[in-house]
């Protein structure tokens, strides 16, 4: 999938998008939630399995490795959307201090 960085990326905006943030971050933070759950689900529903052989071993800890990734990946994102959003407002701010130090250039 494609993503077109345009307009409405935070790299392009004049003002931060406040609103905006919030929503992302609070998905984010959904989707970090979420795997765990499905970690935490999986581990449930294999605590009580008899692990007999070891290829039955080796696929609870390749789909258990998968969930690890699967989370650390929502984690990577989240942190990335925070930076992103921490260099929207670096900018904004930057930009508004230095027109304010312009007020009093002669």
């Amino acid at each position: 999938m494609h993503r077109n960085f345009g307009i409405g990326s935070p790299a392009k905006q004049a003002k931060p998008d406040t609103e905006g943030e919030i929503k992302v971050v609070e998905k984010r933070l959904k989707d970090i939630d979420d795997a765990k759950k499905k970690r935490q689900d999986f581990q449930d529903k294999v605590k009580n399995v008899v692990l007999d052989t070891q290829d039955k071993v080796d696929k609870v800890n390749t789909q258990d490795s998968l969930n690890v990734v699967n989370i650390n990946d929502m984690i990577k994102k989240y942190n990335i959307t925070t930076d992103s959003i921490k260099g929207v407002h670096d900018r904004y701010n930057k930009k508004n201090q230095e027109d304010f130090d312009s007020l009093f250039d002669e």
